[in-house]
């Protein structure tokens, strides 16, 4: 279960969590190498800043497992599906 403040975005929760504690984002040489495979596969590689920080939150024993994963669900579900809609181009 998520504590996010009300009104707040989780974008914003995250970066104050991650300020909160220090946290800050860096590729390691798996990273790197899920991009080249990522490549290679004809995919394209979105570097996401938000994503890359809860990972760090992750990895730094800031978020558990299932929080990150529920961080992460919001974030996407904030970004893709909660985006006020653009105005057809004529």
């Amino acid at each position: 279960m998520l504590n996010i403040p009300e009104g707040i975005t989780v974008e914003q929760y995250v970066i104050d969590l991650a300020a909160k504690h220090g946290v800050v984002y860096q590729k390691t040489r798996l990273d790197a190498l899920g991009e080249v495979f990522t490549r290679l596969s004809d995919d394209e590689v979105e570097q996401d800043d938000i994503c890359d920080l809860l990972l760090a939150l992750y990895r730094g024993k800031v978020v558990s497992n299932s929080n990150y994963g529920d961080l992460l669900h919001a974030y996407l579900q904030e970004k893709f599906h909660d985006k006020p809609a653009e105005p057809e181009s004529k």
